[in-house]
């Protein structure tokens, strides 16, 4: 599953930074459940990708980056976080 997740209501560039590790540490360490089997299912991880909104972008080019931001981040072993912090 690869949900995106645009949001414009930071205004705060460090805590636009912090959102991403602080929704990954959520699911570490959870104890997850299957509803259909009861059985207690692996580790959940999260990896996330995070552009944040240049002034040159178009909505295309935002998501295209954070995109591989998000690729980058499931190919480094997963559960981990990549920001692109250059504006």
């Amino acid at each position: 599953m690869t949900p995106f997740l645009r949001s414009s209501f930071m205004k705060d560039q460090s805590k636009i930074m912090q959102c991403p590790a602080s929704i990954r540490d959520q699911f570490a360490g959870k104890l997850f459940v299957s509803d259909r089997t009861s059985a207690r299912l692996k580790q959940i991880t999260v990896s996330v990708g995070c552009a944040l909104l240049r002034a040159t972008d178009e909505e295309r080019s935002w998501i295209d980056r954070a995109q591989k931001l998000l690729t980058s981040a499931k190919h480094s072993c997963g559960n981990q976080v990549t920001i692109k912090r250059v504006i």
